[in-house]
């Protein structure tokens, strides 16, 4: 027997993953951001986008290793059914998180991907000749897109470089891999502005 409220339910959750993977779900941080916008002309102007950069946000974070601190959730943890329904896309996001920060790792490892900022005099002039910007991976490498990115740049893609923005959220992972190899090389010296001028 199903529940009287079954086809409800299973509408809500439809709705809300639709809104979710469409990028138009509304949480608190981007209705406050909205009625702040609403509030004047100045901030409508400036503010022209909210819930789709808060959501890609929200999904890079949730595909980062330490997405899995999630299940700490006091709200996960207060409900059994909660607990049961979520903790498995958790772990499975971490996992995921996981993979491709290493497949991030791998690629700034083989000279596939550039970093936050060159670490030599060489390497700067390396990057100038190649074109290479911050937070670039060579288009013959690129993930997903590498074999259209072949077509269009033909035998000039080995010495092509784009930029990771145009992976979306996986820009999350890929920073993060970023910022550990630039860790490794300075000490952990890594200044807000690295992280800028690598974003764009």
């Amino acid at each position: 027997d199903l529940p009287a409220d079954a086809f409800n339910t299973i509408h809500e959750k439809a709705w809300k993953d639709a809104e979710e993977f469409a990028l138009h779900a509304s949480g608190g941080l981007s209705q406050a951001i909205q009625h702040f916008r609403n509030a004047s002309l100045p901030a409508k102007l400036l503010i022209l986008f909210v819930n789709t950069p808060i959501n890609l946000a929200k999904v890079g974070v949730r595909f980062l290793p330490l997405g899995g601190f999630r299940a700490l959730d006091p709200r996960l943890l207060a409900s059994a059914d909660r607990r049961v329904a979520e903790l498995p896309n958790i772990a499975a996001e971490t996992v995921v998180g996981a993979g491709v920060t290493a497949g991030f790792l791998a690629l700034l490892g083989s000279d596939n991907m550039t970093g936050l900022t060159p670490k030599s005099a060489s390497e700067r002039t390396l990057w100038e000749a190649e074109g290479r910007q911050p937070m670039s991976i060579r288009a013959t490498e690129y993930p997903l897109l590498s074999p259209v990115l072949k077509l269009i740049y033909g035998d000039r893609a080995d010495k092509t470089w784009v930029p990771v923005t145009m992976l979306g959220p996986l820009l999350y992972p890929a920073l993060i891999a970023s910022a550990a190899v630039e860790a490794g090389h300075d000490g952990g010296n890594i200044t807000p502005e690295h992280v800028l001028q690598a974003t764009g």
